[in-house]
């Protein structure tokens, strides 16, 4: 079937880019080997896929690690406090250098 759908791509002058696919397997046969799907290139079967920032992992339900989008997030907003102190700290010595 995947070939099917390269050929087909391939006809309408679609990219078919298979060095970005992944496969997952997700429910009780989760744990079961798969082999390799083949489209022009092999298509690799993974325990764990990342998504829009988000980890998918192969197991019996759908489970999501969001700790690297935790930790992108948190040390965004710690720049933006550290650069907020700083801006204080510069209007407070404005502040005191106006005063008479």
């Amino acid at each position: 079937m995947l070939n099917k759908c390269y050929e087909i791509s391939c006809a309408i002058a679609l990219q078919f880019n298979v060095n970005k696919y992944h496969c997952i397997v997700m429910g009780k046969t989760h744990k079961k080997y798969f082999s390799d799907a083949s489209c022009k290139n092999l298509i690799h079967w993974c325990s764990n896929i990342k998504y829009l920032g988000v980890h998918l992992f192969s197991d019996k339900s759908v489970k999501f690690d969001f700790t690297q989008l935790k930790e992108v997030f948190y040390s965004a907003c710690r720049a933006i406090f550290s650069v907020m102190k700083l801006m204080k700290l510069l209007f407070c010595i404005t502040v005191a250098e106006l005063t008479p």
